[in-house]
């Protein structure tokens, strides 16, 4: 393989769309139970604001690259990675598996900046907003 080959199957396209479907799951008598709220589902929420003993969840993103090549500041610092997402997500949790059909569905919209220090290491900051309100979310790696 040559080193372009190898470069194209590591690097970042300019832009993709990626979704996630999380189907219902119902919690166990010795875990916690299925939530929604937080950094990976439903993040213009607070972590785990909706709980129940049963859940489903749908993501998806729009993610693009500024910056998919990376840039040296010195021979040890490298952006590697400089990008952002737009993201909308819904869900809702229940009472029981069967309960899932007459739940509320929540969602939750917003953008997101990437940055990657080196090709395992990505950082984002998400501003999700929702019918109460908006919220901020450090988080490392992708949410899906």
């Amino acid at each position: 393989m040559t080193a372009n080959a190898h470069e194209a199957q590591v690097m970042p396209s300019r832009a993709s769309t990626v979704s996630r479907a999380s189907p219902a799951r119902a919690c166990s008598r010795s875990g916690p139970n299925p939530s929604l709220g937080g950094r990976d589902t439903l993040r213009g929420y607070i972590g785990n604001r909706w709980t129940g003993k049963a859940a489903w969840h749908g993501s998806g993103e729009y993610r693009f690259w500024f910056l998919p090549r990376g840039i040296a500041f010195t021979d040890s610092i490298r952006l590697e990675l400089l990008g952002g997402a737009l993201f909308y997500e819904m869900g809702s949790v229940a009472g029981s598996v069967g309960g899932l059909t007459r739940a509320t569905v929540r969602d939750s919209w917003g953008v997101s900046l990437r940055v990657g220090f080196e090709r395992s290491t990505l950082f984002r900051l998400d501003l999700g907003f929702s019918g109460e309100g908006y919220a901020f979310t450090l988080a490392h790696g992708l949410s899906f």
